[in-house]
């Protein structure tokens, strides 16, 4: 364990920091009805289009999944998410409502797709949004498995979006569970915080 956390602490050192961020990490979707047909949508447009005909029946996992679709399909399309931020508006409201009934894979899907999808970009109400599943996730890091910690921490750097009290309570989370941490998890654990200038709260 101790050669681990050495192992993130040293690859997440600035001069070891990767020129181009890491893939993101993957994080499995729940199943179930809505979900189906959100996986199924071919756009942004098909996506945001479902959770406005379902949103009276969408829970808690519903909404985390349909920001896991957006990240998905306006990963690396401007246009896209442009689209996303002028059309987002009740989906942001359906998901600050339902923040406390996320468990730790939901609120890091739900991060992890605003960052793919770039939904903080000139949107104050996804910034404003993305701010509180920052606090929510900070508050209950303890229940965060690695992936869980990855993808939260990957979130927050490609978001640009620096938040000291998560990052660290994160790092802290990390650090006791450092010896179950993938590959991958441990490059995006590493990027993160070295891109974010945290990389000393790893030790």
């Amino acid at each position: 364990t101790a050669g681990a956390a050495r192992d993130v602490a040293a690859v997440s050192s600035p001069r070891n920091a990767l020129v181009a961020p890491p893939p993101p990490p993957s994080l499995a979707a729940p199943h179930g009805s809505h979900r189906t047909e959100i996986r199924r949508a071919q756009s942004v447009e098909e996506v945001l289009h479902a959770h406005e005909r379902r949103r009276g029946d969408f829970d808690h996992t519903d909404v985390s999944a349909t920001w896991d679709a957006l990240g998905r399909l306006a990963a690396g399309a401007p246009a896209a998410s442009q689209q996303l931020a002028a059309s987002a508006r009740t989906l942001c409201e359906d998901t600050q409502r339902m923040l406390c009934q996320m468990d730790a894979r939901a609120l890091s899907a739900v991060a992890h797709g605003m960052a793919k999808a770039r939904a903080l970009h000139r949107n104050e109400r996804a910034a404003a949004l993305f701010e509180a599943v920052a606090a929510e996730a900070a508050s209950r890091a303890n229940e965060f498995s690695p992936r869980n910690l990855a993808a939260m921490a990957w979130a927050c750097a490609t978001a640009e979006h620096v938040a000291p009290a998560l990052l660290d309570a994160l790092a802290r989370q990390a650090e006791s569970q450092a010896g179950a941490f993938s590959a991958p998890s441990l490059t995006s654990m590493a990027w993160a915080y070295a891109t974010t200038e945290r990389a000393q709260v790893l030790h």
